[in-house]
Protein backbone atom coordinates (compact mmCIF):
# COMPACT_ATOMS: atom_id res chain seq x y z
CA UNK A 1 0.00 0.00 0.00
CA UNK A 2 1.56 3.06 -1.19
CA UNK A 3 0.18 5.10 2.20
CA UNK A 4 2.86 2.65 4.24
CA UNK A 5 5.81 3.55 2.16
CA UNK A 6 6.15 6.50 4.52
CA UNK A 7 9.10 9.33 4.27
CA UNK A 8 9.82 10.06 7.67
CA UNK A 9 11.61 13.04 8.92
CA UNK A 10 12.63 12.61 12.48
CA UNK A 11 13.55 16.24 13.10
CA UNK A 12 14.43 16.52 16.95
CA UNK A 13 13.87 19.84 18.64
CA UNK A 14 15.39 20.25 21.97
CA UNK A 15 13.60 23.55 22.54
CA UNK A 16 12.05 23.11 25.98
CA UNK A 17 14.70 26.57 26.85
CA UNK A 18 13.69 27.60 29.99
CA UNK A 19 12.69 23.97 31.71
CA UNK A 20 14.65 21.23 31.38
CA UNK A 21 17.53 22.27 28.97
CA UNK A 22 18.35 25.06 31.36
CA UNK A 23 20.23 22.94 33.89
CA UNK A 24 22.56 20.35 31.23
CA UNK A 25 25.77 20.93 29.81
CA UNK A 26 26.34 19.91 26.03
CA UNK A 27 24.54 16.97 24.66
CA UNK A 28 26.61 14.86 23.03
CA UNK A 29 26.49 14.40 19.08
CA UNK A 30 24.72 11.12 18.12
CA UNK A 31 28.06 9.28 16.61
CA UNK A 32 28.82 5.74 15.93
CA UNK A 33 31.87 3.97 14.33
CA UNK A 34 28.96 2.26 12.47
CA UNK A 35 27.99 4.70 10.09
CA UNK A 36 29.97 7.77 8.85
CA UNK A 37 28.12 11.08 10.53
CA UNK A 38 28.76 14.05 9.42
CA UNK A 39 28.39 15.85 12.71
CA UNK A 40 28.22 19.22 11.84
CA UNK A 41 27.06 22.64 13.39
CA UNK A 42 23.79 23.95 11.13
CA UNK A 43 26.51 26.78 10.35
CA UNK A 44 28.52 23.86 8.63
CA UNK A 45 28.80 26.01 5.61
CA UNK A 46 30.31 28.96 6.77
CA UNK A 47 34.34 29.70 5.80
CA UNK A 48 35.87 29.32 8.68
CA UNK A 49 39.09 30.88 9.27
CA UNK A 50 41.76 28.87 11.38
CA UNK A 51 44.42 31.89 11.76
CA UNK A 52 47.00 28.83 11.75
CA UNK A 53 50.38 31.18 9.95
CA UNK A 54 51.60 28.29 7.93
CA UNK A 55 48.21 27.76 6.38
CA UNK A 56 48.17 30.33 3.80
CA UNK A 57 44.44 31.02 2.67
CA UNK A 58 45.19 29.62 -1.26
CA UNK A 59 46.81 26.29 -0.02
CA UNK A 60 45.12 23.35 -1.42
CA UNK A 61 44.37 21.84 1.95
CA UNK A 62 43.61 25.28 3.63
CA UNK A 63 39.29 25.36 3.03
CA UNK A 64 40.14 21.55 4.65
CA UNK A 65 41.79 22.38 7.90
CA UNK A 66 40.09 25.26 8.51
CA UNK A 67 37.04 22.97 8.22
CA UNK A 68 38.53 20.60 10.69
CA UNK A 69 39.45 23.33 13.19
CA UNK A 70 35.70 24.53 12.81
CA UNK A 71 34.35 21.56 13.81
CA UNK A 72 36.58 20.30 16.48
CA UNK A 73 37.88 18.05 14.35
CA UNK A 74 41.76 18.53 14.23
CA UNK A 75 43.01 20.85 16.07
CA UNK A 76 46.76 22.58 15.98
CA UNK A 77 50.08 21.61 17.19
CA UNK A 78 49.88 24.68 18.58
CA UNK A 79 47.79 27.90 19.14
CA UNK A 80 49.40 29.48 15.74
CA UNK A 81 50.72 26.51 13.85
CA UNK A 82 48.72 23.36 11.92
CA UNK A 83 51.87 21.96 11.04
CA UNK A 84 51.01 21.07 8.05
CA UNK A 85 54.21 19.41 6.15
CA UNK A 86 54.43 17.46 9.24
CA UNK A 87 53.57 13.71 9.20
CA UNK A 88 50.55 12.44 11.05
CA UNK A 89 51.48 9.96 14.22
CA UNK A 90 48.97 7.08 15.36
CA UNK A 91 48.08 9.32 18.42
CA UNK A 92 47.33 12.51 16.72
CA UNK A 93 44.99 9.93 14.74
CA UNK A 94 43.27 7.96 16.96
CA UNK A 95 43.00 11.29 18.93
CA UNK A 96 41.21 12.36 15.69
CA UNK A 97 38.92 9.39 15.72
CA UNK A 98 38.02 9.26 18.91
CA UNK A 99 36.77 13.01 18.57
CA UNK A 100 34.50 11.78 15.70
CA UNK A 101 33.10 9.02 18.04
CA UNK A 102 31.82 11.22 20.55
CA UNK A 103 34.86 10.74 23.27
CA UNK A 104 33.65 7.96 24.60
CA UNK A 105 34.59 5.90 27.68
CA UNK A 106 37.25 3.28 27.05
CA UNK A 107 36.05 0.04 29.19
CA UNK A 108 39.22 -0.53 30.14
CA UNK A 109 41.83 1.90 30.61
CA UNK A 110 45.33 1.81 27.83
CA UNK A 111 47.30 -1.78 28.92
CA UNK A 112 49.91 -0.60 26.32
CA UNK A 113 53.65 -0.62 27.38
CA UNK A 114 54.21 2.32 25.00
CA UNK A 115 51.37 4.64 26.30
CA UNK A 116 51.45 6.23 29.44
CA UNK A 117 48.12 6.26 31.37
CA UNK A 118 48.24 9.91 31.73
CA UNK A 119 48.90 10.95 28.33
CA UNK A 120 46.10 13.29 26.14
CA UNK A 121 46.16 10.14 23.76
CA UNK A 122 45.96 7.46 26.24
CA UNK A 123 41.97 7.17 26.07
CA UNK A 124 41.73 7.91 22.65
CA UNK A 125 44.34 4.93 22.29
CA UNK A 126 42.39 2.56 24.29
CA UNK A 127 38.97 3.09 22.65
CA UNK A 128 40.25 2.92 19.24
CA UNK A 129 41.89 -0.72 20.20
CA UNK A 130 39.23 -2.30 22.03
CA UNK A 131 37.11 -1.40 19.22
CA UNK A 132 39.31 -2.66 16.53
CA UNK A 133 39.56 0.10 14.85
CA UNK A 134 43.57 0.74 15.41
CA UNK A 135 45.52 -2.45 16.10
CA UNK A 136 48.39 -2.40 18.32
CA UNK A 137 51.57 -4.13 16.43
CA UNK A 138 51.63 -7.10 19.52
CA UNK A 139 53.09 -7.47 22.45
CA UNK A 140 51.05 -4.50 23.88
CA UNK A 141 52.77 -1.90 21.58
CA UNK A 142 50.86 0.96 20.33
CA UNK A 143 53.72 2.79 18.42
CA UNK A 144 52.17 6.24 18.96
CA UNK A 145 54.74 8.02 17.77
CA UNK A 146 55.16 6.57 14.91
CA UNK A 147 53.60 7.74 11.28
CA UNK A 148 50.74 6.87 9.89
CA UNK A 149 51.04 5.50 6.25
CA UNK A 150 48.33 6.33 3.46
CA UNK A 151 47.46 2.80 3.90
CA UNK A 152 46.84 2.48 7.03
CA UNK A 153 44.87 5.81 6.84
CA UNK A 154 42.65 4.07 4.74
CA UNK A 155 41.75 1.29 6.36
CA UNK A 156 41.61 3.08 10.00
CA UNK A 157 38.70 5.19 8.43
CA UNK A 158 37.65 2.19 6.40
CA UNK A 159 36.76 -0.05 10.38
CA UNK A 160 35.52 3.31 11.51
CA UNK A 161 33.08 3.22 8.97
CA UNK A 162 32.06 -0.45 9.29
CA UNK A 163 34.31 -2.35 7.07
CA UNK A 164 32.12 -2.32 4.32
CA UNK A 165 32.86 -4.43 1.03
CA UNK A 166 33.32 -3.04 -2.48
CA UNK A 167 34.18 -4.36 -5.31
CA UNK A 168 38.51 -4.01 -6.38
CA UNK A 169 38.85 -1.54 -8.31
CA UNK A 170 42.45 -2.06 -9.04
CA UNK A 171 42.79 1.11 -10.66
CA UNK A 172 46.17 1.83 -9.74
CA UNK A 173 49.62 1.58 -10.91
CA UNK A 174 51.14 0.09 -8.11
CA UNK A 175 48.19 -2.12 -6.72
CA UNK A 176 50.61 -4.94 -5.76
CA UNK A 177 52.00 -2.62 -3.20
CA UNK A 178 49.08 -2.40 -0.77
CA UNK A 179 49.29 -4.53 1.99
CA UNK A 180 46.84 -7.45 1.89
CA UNK A 181 44.93 -6.16 5.16
CA UNK A 182 44.03 -2.45 3.85
CA UNK A 183 42.91 -4.09 -0.22
CA UNK A 184 39.68 -3.54 0.88
CA UNK A 185 40.03 -0.25 2.48
CA UNK A 186 42.04 0.96 -0.12
CA UNK A 187 38.43 0.19 -2.93
CA UNK A 188 36.41 1.68 -0.32
CA UNK A 189 38.26 5.09 -0.22
CA UNK A 190 39.24 5.04 -4.07
CA UNK A 191 35.25 4.59 -4.52
CA UNK A 192 33.82 6.92 -2.17
CA UNK A 193 36.47 9.55 -3.43
CA UNK A 194 38.14 10.18 0.08
CA UNK A 195 41.61 9.21 -0.75
CA UNK A 196 42.94 9.89 -3.92
CA UNK A 197 45.64 8.45 -6.16
CA UNK A 198 49.45 10.37 -6.99
CA UNK A 199 51.36 11.31 -9.99
CA UNK A 200 51.40 8.35 -11.74
CA UNK A 201 48.36 6.81 -11.29
CA UNK A 202 50.23 5.50 -8.29
CA UNK A 203 48.48 4.89 -4.62
CA UNK A 204 51.88 5.09 -3.23
CA UNK A 205 50.39 2.88 -0.10
CA UNK A 206 53.89 2.87 2.40
CA UNK A 207 54.49 6.67 2.08
CA UNK A 208 53.35 8.88 5.46
CA UNK A 209 50.27 10.99 5.21
CA UNK A 210 50.78 14.55 6.33
CA UNK A 211 48.64 16.75 8.79
CA UNK A 212 47.51 18.38 5.58
CA UNK A 213 46.86 15.35 3.48
CA UNK A 214 44.96 13.92 6.91
CA UNK A 215 42.78 16.81 7.19
CA UNK A 216 41.54 16.82 3.21
CA UNK A 217 40.63 13.26 3.43
CA UNK A 218 38.75 13.70 6.46
CA UNK A 219 36.72 16.76 4.75
CA UNK A 220 36.22 14.21 2.01
CA UNK A 221 35.36 11.49 4.38
CA UNK A 222 32.87 13.46 6.70
CA UNK A 223 31.28 15.07 3.59
CA UNK A 224 30.83 12.08 1.23
CA UNK A 225 27.98 9.64 1.19
CA UNK A 226 30.20 6.78 2.39
CA UNK A 227 28.55 4.46 5.30
CA UNK A 228 27.59 0.87 5.67
CA UNK A 229 23.54 2.04 5.02
CA UNK A 230 21.90 -0.50 3.08
CA UNK A 231 21.21 0.19 -0.50
CA UNK A 232 18.78 2.89 -1.00
CA UNK A 233 18.92 4.52 2.53
CA UNK A 234 20.46 7.64 3.41
CA UNK A 235 23.20 8.36 5.85
CA UNK A 236 21.59 10.11 8.81
CA UNK A 237 23.55 13.46 9.63
CA UNK A 238 23.17 15.22 12.82
CA UNK A 239 22.60 18.83 12.54
CA UNK A 240 22.92 21.26 15.53
CA UNK A 241 22.31 25.15 15.96
CA UNK A 242 22.36 27.15 19.20
CA UNK A 243 19.93 29.88 17.43
CA UNK A 244 17.01 28.95 18.86
CA UNK A 245 14.53 31.42 17.01
CA UNK A 246 12.19 30.60 13.86
CA UNK A 247 14.53 31.24 11.74
CA UNK A 248 17.35 28.99 13.30
CA UNK A 249 14.67 26.44 12.98
CA UNK A 250 14.25 27.00 9.25
CA UNK A 251 17.87 27.50 8.57
CA UNK A 252 18.67 24.79 10.08
CA UNK A 253 15.60 21.97 8.25
CA UNK A 254 16.80 24.07 4.85
CA UNK A 255 20.23 22.30 6.10
CA UNK A 256 18.54 18.78 5.73
CA UNK A 257 17.78 19.57 1.67
CA UNK A 258 14.77 17.36 3.01
CA UNK A 259 12.13 17.36 -0.24
CA UNK A 260 8.24 16.47 1.94
CA UNK A 261 5.43 15.02 -0.67
CA UNK A 262 1.96 14.27 -0.62
CA UNK A 263 -0.18 14.69 2.68
CA UNK A 264 2.24 16.18 5.18
CA UNK A 265 1.73 15.39 9.22
CA UNK A 266 3.79 17.52 11.68
CA UNK A 267 3.91 15.34 14.64
CA UNK A 268 4.32 17.18 18.44
CA UNK A 269 3.19 16.77 21.59
CA UNK A 270 1.11 19.03 22.34
CA UNK A 271 1.37 19.71 25.83
CA UNK A 272 -0.68 20.05 28.98
CA UNK A 273 -2.26 22.83 30.39
CA UNK A 274 0.53 24.51 32.27
CA UNK A 275 3.45 22.34 31.00
CA UNK A 276 6.15 23.27 28.37
CA UNK A 277 5.30 22.85 24.66
CA UNK A 278 6.33 24.25 21.66
CA UNK A 279 5.38 27.72 20.79
CA UNK A 280 3.37 28.61 17.96
CA UNK A 281 5.75 31.72 16.97
CA UNK A 282 8.83 29.36 17.39
CA UNK A 283 7.33 26.76 15.03
CA UNK A 284 4.80 28.05 13.20
CA UNK A 285 6.79 29.77 10.56
CA UNK A 286 8.24 26.15 9.67
CA UNK A 287 5.00 24.27 9.99
CA UNK A 288 3.19 27.09 7.47
CA UNK A 289 6.28 26.52 5.07
CA UNK A 290 4.79 23.41 4.24
CA UNK A 291 1.97 22.77 1.41
CA UNK A 292 -1.35 22.16 3.70
CA UNK A 293 -0.07 20.58 6.75
CA UNK A 294 -1.70 18.47 9.33
CA UNK A 295 -0.36 18.90 13.54
CA UNK A 296 -1.15 15.20 14.58
CA UNK A 297 -1.07 13.76 17.89
CA UNK A 298 -2.70 11.02 20.04
CA UNK A 299 -4.82 11.00 22.87
CA UNK A 300 -2.95 10.35 26.10
CA UNK A 301 -3.15 7.15 27.83
CA UNK A 302 -2.36 8.47 31.62
CA UNK A 303 -5.30 10.22 31.92
CA UNK A 304 -5.29 14.32 31.74
CA UNK A 305 -6.78 16.90 30.02
CA UNK A 306 -6.06 15.30 26.64
CA UNK A 307 -6.97 11.40 27.44
CA UNK A 308 -10.11 12.14 25.42
CA UNK A 309 -10.27 13.41 21.86
CA UNK A 310 -12.85 16.66 22.72
CA UNK A 311 -10.50 17.65 25.48
CA UNK A 312 -7.17 17.05 23.14
CA UNK A 313 -9.11 19.30 20.34
CA UNK A 314 -9.43 22.28 23.39
CA UNK A 315 -5.52 22.09 24.25
CA UNK A 316 -4.82 22.31 21.08
CA UNK A 317 -6.74 25.08 20.61
CA UNK A 318 -5.60 26.97 23.65
CA UNK A 319 -2.03 26.23 22.49
CA UNK A 320 -2.35 27.96 19.47
CA UNK A 321 -1.97 25.15 17.43
CA UNK A 322 -5.31 25.61 15.13
CA UNK A 323 -4.32 29.25 14.25
CA UNK A 324 -1.24 27.56 12.56
CA UNK A 325 -2.62 24.49 10.95
CA UNK A 326 -4.94 21.56 10.71
CA UNK A 327 -5.19 19.50 13.83
CA UNK A 328 -6.14 15.44 13.81
CA UNK A 329 -5.90 13.63 16.79
CA UNK A 330 -5.32 10.79 14.86
CA UNK A 331 -6.99 7.79 16.94
CA UNK A 332 -9.98 9.76 17.41
CA UNK A 333 -11.39 6.67 15.52
CA UNK A 334 -9.28 4.25 17.14
CA UNK A 335 -6.36 2.38 16.54
CA UNK A 336 -3.60 0.20 14.36
CA UNK A 337 -1.02 -1.41 14.57
CA UNK A 338 2.28 -1.43 12.62
CA UNK A 339 4.80 -4.46 12.66
CA UNK A 340 8.27 -4.28 15.06
CA UNK A 341 10.73 -6.25 13.25
CA UNK A 342 13.57 -8.01 15.16
CA UNK A 343 12.01 -6.63 18.02
CA UNK A 344 12.89 -8.43 21.75
CA UNK A 345 10.28 -7.37 23.60
CA UNK A 346 7.75 -5.57 21.04
CA UNK A 347 6.06 -7.24 18.26
CA UNK A 348 3.77 -4.24 16.77
CA UNK A 349 3.36 -0.35 17.48
CA UNK A 350 -0.33 0.99 18.52
CA UNK A 351 -0.75 4.27 16.67
CA UNK A 352 -3.66 6.28 15.43
CA UNK A 353 -5.83 4.99 12.72
CA UNK A 354 -5.46 7.65 10.50
CA UNK A 355 -1.73 7.27 10.47
CA UNK A 356 -2.31 6.23 6.67
CA UNK A 357 -3.70 9.14 5.72
CA UNK A 358 -0.17 10.90 5.73
CA UNK A 359 3.05 9.99 3.14
CA UNK A 360 5.39 12.29 5.08
CA UNK A 361 6.06 12.87 8.64
CA UNK A 362 8.06 15.77 10.10
CA UNK A 363 8.57 15.08 13.77
CA UNK A 364 9.45 18.04 16.12
CA UNK A 365 10.11 17.15 19.28
CA UNK A 366 11.27 18.80 22.76
CA UNK A 367 12.75 17.77 26.15
CA UNK A 368 9.44 17.85 28.46
CA UNK A 369 11.10 17.84 31.27
CA UNK A 370 8.80 15.03 33.22
CA UNK A 371 9.81 12.07 35.20
CA UNK A 372 9.81 9.59 32.63
CA UNK A 373 12.42 12.35 30.50
CA UNK A 374 15.20 11.24 33.15
CA UNK A 375 16.00 15.14 32.48
CA UNK A 376 18.42 15.75 29.30
CA UNK A 377 19.91 12.30 28.68
CA UNK A 378 20.13 10.72 25.02
CA UNK A 379 16.97 8.34 25.73
CA UNK A 380 15.00 11.92 25.66
CA UNK A 381 16.61 12.49 22.41
CA UNK A 382 15.65 9.40 20.65
CA UNK A 383 12.22 9.37 21.99
CA UNK A 384 11.69 11.43 18.68
CA UNK A 385 13.08 8.41 16.56
CA UNK A 386 11.13 5.26 17.70
CA UNK A 387 8.49 4.97 14.82
CA UNK A 388 7.95 2.48 12.31
CA UNK A 389 11.12 2.17 10.83
CA UNK A 390 11.88 4.76 8.04
CA UNK A 391 13.74 4.59 4.73
CA UNK A 392 16.25 7.34 5.46
CA UNK A 393 16.31 10.07 8.36
CA UNK A 394 17.63 12.87 9.37
CA UNK A 395 18.42 14.25 12.98
CA UNK A 396 17.94 18.12 13.98
CA UNK A 397 19.74 18.97 17.55
CA UNK A 398 18.61 22.42 18.95
CA UNK A 399 20.72 23.80 22.19
CA UNK A 400 20.38 26.80 23.62
CA UNK A 401 23.83 28.44 24.73
CA UNK A 402 25.21 27.89 28.03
Amino acid sequence: MKKRKKQILCTILSAAILFSLSACGTTPALKSKQTALSTLSAQSETTFSSNFEDVPPDAWYAEAVNWCRGNDIMSGTSASTFSPSSTMTRAMLATVIYRLAGSPAAILPPSFTDVSQDSWYAEAAAWTSENGIISEYGNRIFGAVDPVTREQLAAILWRYDGSESVSSTGSFADEASISSYAEQAVDWATANGIVAGREGNRFDPQATATRAEVAVILYRYLNSQAGDMPSGQKIPQVFMTMDISADGLIAVYEALEASPTGSIAVKLSTGEPGSNYLRTDLIGPLVQSFDAPTIVECNTAYGGSRANTAMHYQVAEDHGYTAIANVDIMDEEGSMTLPVEGGTNLTENYVGSHFTNYDYFVVLSHFKGHSKSERCDAGTLLWGILLPQPPAYQVICLQPPA
